[in-house]
């Protein structure tokens, strides 16, 4: 700082607008001092001398995005990257990419990050491999949020032959972290807690403590989806280390602070977690839509589908529905694959008492998290359809309820989702209870039922049964009647889903 109040004052523009830079991603005191800084280098600096005035434009929008004054960023991002492209320097047009990328980190921009990660990786064949690094980060990050596995695995092996090339540690640390979060996406959260652990080594090798926050963050993230107080591999989670490392610490960014309500919940603690939700909910609308807003407002519909709040839920549909079509990822660096975002609007809109659009949202959840290989959300997804299917009643749904619950639970015990499979088998017996009491079949027309699902035709029946033909084809149409169905297909459907067949 003392050097750029020299440079100002013996009025060198250019050693002005270079001790602007040079703290370009040092922690300082006095942020105000820097603005300013730049703010007189830009004012300063000649009009030709574009590749300084683009790189002081890029610290400006960096700046704005970091203090939310998104609007800002992306107006002085996007005049930065012009003319910094016309420069034609790397160094200065990478400077740019990154700061156009932190104001384009919100939900909007998910195809804009995907193409700014292109031109990144474009500037390693200029001489600038650090350039791919971050691209193919950013390309990550964008794949998972548009729900294409394919894409992230791609990007994932291109990562990897850029870090090993570069030998550079925060590079292998971005490819650890991003396996862990592509090995937890599909459930294999033991593998995922390796890549993280390995990851968290390098960490502490790199001695930068925010690194460490990122990997409770990680652990967190797998105990909500296992609904567990423990991790994959049996270790105990921190939670009470992490709860009170968010309370104490000044200035925790909302993504943080969401994340207590999931915590205060795994530990039984339900009135704290109220109490977060609550005050988050009616601050929402102004939090600024970032690379950590989705994830946010994910973590609090969470919260209020737990809680069973209506009121928080009527605040968060509108501000989440337009979101559907996305996976829950952070723009900025995901530290987890959170599943569809339709199915977090499948149980707010259940909750605020729409079944037939939450019924809607999560058919739409399912066949993005199914073609993802999302396992144990379309896990997760199955049994809140199910949720809704039972709620709407009627013994088609029911009985297509009954095998998603099914399904579910068998998903959930495999991958190891203890608190989920708990859930699950009372929600499954709650299904079977309700189809139990609709049908309602006779002795006989259970025997017959199990008969037609064994693929047996009215006669063979007849015959095992010692009964007419006529009085058989009576008894299905009669089962047929109490399932509301219209072929033998539907009892077949019916006692396979409850377990009959």
């Amino acid at each position: 700082m003392d050097a750029g109040e020299l440079a100002g004052a013996s009025g060198r523009w250019d050693l002005l607008g270079e001790a602007a830079l040079v703290v370009d991603g040092v922690v300082v005191d006095g942020p105000e001092r820097i603005a300013d800084l730049v703010e007189r280098a830009l004012a300063a600096v000649p009009k030709p001398a574009s590749q300084l005035r683009a790189q002081l434009l890029a610290r400006q929008a960096y700046d704005a995005a970091s203090r939310g004054r998104l609007d800002d960023a992306r107006e002085l991002s996007a005049a930065a990257l012009t003319l910094a492209q016309r420069t034609g320097d790397p160094a200065a047009i990478l400077a740019c990419l990154r700061a156009r990328h932190l104001a384009v980190a919100g939900p909007d921009y998910s195809d804009e990050r995907s193409r700014l990660g292109h031109q990144a990786v474009g500037l390693a064949a200029r001489g600038l491999p650090v350039g791919a690094m971050w691209g193919r980060i950013w390309r990550v990050d964008s794949a998972f949020e548009l729900g294409s596995l394919a894409a992230v695995d791609s990007e994932l092996l291109a990562l990897k032959t850029v870090a090993d090339s570069l030998h550079y540690p925060l590079a292998q640390w971005h490819l650890l972290r991003l396996r862990a979060a592509r090995e937890a996406l599909v459930g294999r959260f033991a593998a995922g807690e390796q890549h993280a652990a390995a990851a968290l080594e390098l960490a502490d090798a790199l001695q930068d403590p925010s690194l460490r926050t990122l990997h409770w963050a990680f652990l967190y993230s797998v105990a909500h989806v296992r609904w567990a107080t423990d991790t994959a591999q049996g270790f105990p989670l921190p939670a009470e280390q992490i709860i009170d490392f968010l309370i104490s610490t000044p200035g925790m960014p909302p993504v943080g602070r969401a994340s207590l309500i999931g915590l205060y919940l795994l530990l039984e603690r339900r009135d704290e977690a109220h109490e977060v939700l609550r005050q988050m909910v009616a601050q929402v609308e102004g939090y600024p839509v970032d690379g950590a807003w989705i994830v946010t407002v994910e973590l609090l519909a969470d919260g209020a589908a737990h809680l069973g709040d209506v009121e928080a839920a009527a605040v968060l549909y509108p501000l989440f529905a337009p979101y559907g079509h996305l996976m829950i990822a952070g723009g900025t660096g995901a530290l987890a694959c959170d599943g569809s975002a339709s199915r977090t609007l499948g149980r707010l809109a259940l909750l605020l008492g729409r079944p037939e659009i939450a019924e809607g949202h999560l058919r739409d959840a399912l066949r993005l998290e199914d073609r993802m290989g999302a396992r144990p959300f379309a896990a997760m997804s199955r049994l809140h359809l199910a949720e809704v299917l039972l709620a709407r009643g009627g013994t088609g749904r029911l009985t297509e309820a009954a095998g998603l619950a099914r399904t579910a639970l068998e998903t959930m015990r495999a991958l190891d989702m203890p608190g989920r499979a708990a859930v699950a088998e009372g929600i499954a017996a709650a299904i079977n209870a309700a189809l139990a009491d609709r049908t309602a079949f006779t002795a006989r027309e259970r025997e017959v039922v199990a008969l037609v699902a064994e693929g047996m035709s009215n006669l063979q029946i007849a015959q095992r049964l010692y009964l007419s033909e006529r009085t058989v084809e009576t008894h299905v149409s009669h089962v047929l009647a109490k399932l509301g169905g219209s072929t033998r297909v539907d009892i077949v459907t019916w006692a396979m889903s409850t377990g009959t067949a």
